[in-house]
């Protein structure tokens, strides 16, 4: 081994120092023989930086999600924390009305069913009020494929009836309807508290009836933002017949990959209402916290020639938008999804026991054998969305004019929970406060459903959610 010399500077205001530093030991000037040399261990080259070494292990996708929600999380809790917070008031109401006219104050009071319990105890005014209907009119042929005017007016009709019945209930308070929609016999109608303000309105329609496109079964969506929070409603009414489950199935991702909301696409006219329509739509308050993340993973291909059939393949967290100004489903913060879905009793159920147990109230066996509760637990329909306990009597199928007779003509129809409202939101800032039918409405061979709920929006403080945002980064 060989040394270079180096040559040090004299000082010489230390000559003559009595602490003068002992000599150096002399350096070797020979190196030793080859023989005296230890060879290296075996050891594998060393990276040339931490960066490489990174690179060289690539991350898994579970890995990389796992991270990915990690930072999702971090960039929440600071963010939302800043955020401007305040709790509504919303009201999901859906009835299936078997194809019956508009009830008159001699026939139904309706105030039954949009009068409830939390009303009775304190003075509590709901901002928002989505009201759904199915079968507004009979599902004929001529309806769903030609009579759109029979529709139209119906809806009008049923608009101004709820309309008068909500001046009853709330005698000292004032709504408008903000959005109307129909397809066929789906009726969506979003009432707001004058007061309040909302922005973005829009509206959709979805039909998956005959031939996977009539609207004789499908969904109508009205959307809106209320502060920085997007709230989007779905009333949909779903495949019917007790076996046909995967037809339930399909019907919702149908429903959820044909609705796309766009600015100022929604038409209007004497039955189909949009106030507050804007030109643009802005950030959801989960896009503008997260960097533009959301929380669903693939887009969906946008395949104008789907059938019917490939709906039964496509994941829930698929039906995303496609561009920044197409809105579906799911990019909203909160989703409220209410109809007439029409699972019912698993088939292993027999008939007669589910009527004998149905009177009864015998509901703890019926409501766990559930085909919605069932397709939800295996992951295969609703997933991510929430439903409060079922506690009341079921809702199909009864004799029209009774309070609680069931229809026995048709055993091949047992009773079951067709009639439900359910909820999907990325934080914990939904409430159920109540969910129950209204028995009293004789009408139809369906009872009304109603749930009540406790919505926290938010005001976003957009300085703190930056500093938020570039302390992760950082990090």
């Amino acid at each position: 081994m060989e040394y270079e010399e180096i040559e040090f500077a004299h000082d010489s205001s230390n000559e003559g120092s009595s602490s003068s530093a002992p000599p150096l030991p002399a350096r070797p000037t020979t190196q030793p023989p080859p023989s005296q040399l230890v060879p290296p261990p075996n050891l594998p080259p060393r990276p040339k930086s931490t960066t490489a070494l990174k690179k060289s292990i690539p991350l898994s996708n579970e890995h990389q999600a796992a991270l990915a929600k990690l930072r999702r999380n971090v960039i929440g809790q600071r963010a939302i924390s800043s955020c401007q917070t305040k709790n509504i008031h919303v009201w999901c109401l859906t009835w299936n009305v078997n194809g019956k006219n508009v009830p008159g104050d001699e026939d139904t009071d309706l105030t039954a069913w949009l009068r409830t319990k939390q009303q009775e105890s304190n003075c509590t005014l709901p901002e928002i009020i989505a009201i759904g209907a199915q079968e507004m009119v009979d599902l004929s042929v001529v309806n769903v494929a030609t009579d759109a005017w029979k529709a139209a007016k119906r809806a009008d009709s049923w608009r101004e009836m709820l309309e008068f019945s909500l001046s009853q209930v709330f005698a000292m308070a004032t709504y408008e309807v903000i959005a109307q929609r129909h397809l066929v016999g789906v009726f969506l109608c979003i009432f707001k508290l004058i007061s309040c303000e909302c922005s973005e309105v829009a509206s959709c329609v979805a039909g998956c009836g005959v031939m996977g496109m009539l609207g004789n079964k499908g969904g109508v969506s009205v959307r809106m933002r209320f502060e920085d929070t997007t709230i989007c409603f779905v009333c949909a009414h779903m495949a019917a017949h007790r076996e046909n489950v995967a037809g339930r199935n399909a019907d919702f991702r149908a429903i959820l990959a044909k609705t796309a909301f766009e600015p100022s696409s929604s038409s209007s006219g004497s039955s189909n209402t949009v106030m507050y329509n804007d030109s643009t739509f802005h950030p959801s308050l989960n896009n503008a916290l997260f960097l533009g993340s959301t929380w669903r993973d693939e887009d969906l291909d946008d395949d104008a020639d789907l059938e019917l059939e490939t709906f039964s393949n496509i994941d829930d967290d698929d039906a995303v938008a496609t561009n920044e100004t197409t809105w579906r489903i799911l990019d909203h913060d909160i989703v409220f999804w209410l109809g007439d879905l029409n699972y019912r009793i698993h088939e292993s159920v027999d008939a007669v026991d589910c009527f004998e147990m149905a009177e009864s109230l015998d509901l703890g066996f019926l409501i766990e054998r559930d085909q919605l509760n069932l397709e939800r637990s295996a992951g295969r329909v609703f997933r991510d969305f929430h439903e409060g306990a079922v506690n009341f009597p079921v809702t199909y199928k009864y004799q029209p004019g009774t309070l609680n007779e069931l229809t026995k003509k048709n055993f091949k129809r047992p009773p079951a929970w067709c009639d439900r409202v359910l909820w999907r939101t990325l934080a914990n800032d939904v409430r159920l406060i109540e969910y129950t039918s209204a028995s009293t409405l004789l009408q139809s061979d369906h009872k009304p459903v109603r749930a009540v709920f406790q919505v926290q929006v938010r005001n976003i403080d957009w300085p703190s959610r930056d500093r938020a945002l570039r302390h992760v980064t950082l990090e």
